[in-house]
């Protein structure tokens, strides 16, 4: 198959991304879970699973994904981590499982007749959000082939790493100037009156308040920002294989370099590394972050979340590490300091309807 036009990703991206039913939302209301007769309440969980059901159904026959379901290369990808060929429509019925819909109708009911509206409305999230992991895996894989495919995004970064000191240092001048006119009444007075009813109206106090965040940024080095440095002939190679262990460890905790490469044997790709190569390029991209973050522990908001993480520890004693045994996971590697533990609290009792239909392969 011809490897599809820009329009055609653009537009398989917004079909998969169009799978939630955010406009059920207002219909999820708590009374409705918290009376007596169910009835209502549950034909209203199983319309939603039936909707995503059917959005997930036209988003595979896309043109797009059907380009990459016959690809050798991403089925051999698939099988790494759903151990089976990628299938032609989605192969599980959320709206006809019975004893799925009856925990998530149980899950929003309870809620509701503790009156606790915060619990209600995130179990209401979860069911109008929901689409499996390996689903938001395809979005950031299609968004990175894109990128590859039809961006110059790796030449853009390149370029704005090497001028974004100079970008603050000007941006810091300039917002230190709005800060002196908004000690001058007579100054902010004139702004007002000529901003406003343009749509533009805001006070220069408020503008000036972005200068604290402007000079915490200048705390990171750019060498820890941008994951690309040199342009060459593989730095659009480079950006990809960046993208992928980013969206890999956010669903594996590991950048899983087999699968990356599997993947850069997509059609279209001007260069296919091997493990190897990609095993080295992810071990330079883990040292970056974390000499990113142990710079990022030094910003007002790295200190704030060492305290955030620490009272969270408290609260929760041995949590953190039982969650990680169950599951014999390790610790995510990014630094000895606050974001490592802020991370893994984060994870922590947060299971979804994803975890229930996800069963993957970790190779």
């Amino acid at each position: 198959m011809t490897v599809p036009s820009a329009d055609a990703f653009l537009d398989c991206i917004r079909q998969l991304r169009d799978v939630p039913v955010p406009e059920l939302y207002c219909e999820f209301r708590i009374e409705r879970f918290a009376q007596e007769n169910d009835d209502e309440g549950r034909a209203l969980v199983r319309r939603a699973y039936a909707d995503i059901y059917e959005r997930r159904v036209r988003a595979c026959d896309h043109g797009t994904v059907k380009w990459l379901w016959n690809d050798p290369a991403f089925q051999s990808a698939w099988k790494r981590i759903r151990g089976r060929r990628p299938p032609v429509e989605p192969t599980w019925y959320a709206h006809e499982d019975e004893a799925f819909l009856n925990r998530k109708f149980a899950q929003l009911k309870e809620a509701a007749l503790s009156g606790d509206r915060a619990q209600f409305f995130s179990h209401v999230r979860v069911v109008l959000y929901d689409h499996f992991a390996a689903w938001d895996w395809l979005i950031g894989l299609t968004e990175a082939l894109h990128e590859y495919l039809y961006l110059d995004a790796a030449k853009i970064a390149a370029t704005n790493r090497k001028c974004i000191t100079e970008r603050l240092a000007a941006a810091i001048k300039g917002i230190e100037a709005l800060a002196q006119l908004a000690d001058d009444p007579f100054a902010s007075a004139l702004y007002e009156s000529v901003t406003r009813g343009t749509g533009h109206h805001a006070r220069l106090s408020e503008m000036a308040g972005t200068l604290s965040g402007l000079k915490e940024m200048t705390l990171i080095d750019p060498e820890n920002l941008y994951p690309i440095a040199r342009l060459d002939d593989t730095v659009k190679e480079r950006l990809f294989v960046w993208r992928i262990a980013q969206l890999n460890r956010r669903r594996w905790r590991v950048p899983k370099t087999a699968l990356i490469a599997d993947l850069m044997a997509i059609e279209g790709f001007a260069t296919q590394p091997d493990e190897r190569t990609v095993e080295r390029q992810c071990a330079a991209f883990d040292d970056q972050l974390t000499r990113y973050y142990r710079q990022f522990d030094t910003t007002a908001a790295g200190k704030r979340i060492a305290v955030d993480a620490a009272l969270w520890r408290k609260q929760h004693p041995g949590q953190i590490e039982a969650y990680l045994a169950a599951r014999k996971l390790k610790p995510r590697r990014t630094t000895a300091g606050a974001k490592n533990a802020t991370v893994e609290a984060s994870t922590v009792g947060t299971e979804t309807a994803q975890n229930e239909e996800s069963t993957t392969v970790i190779k």
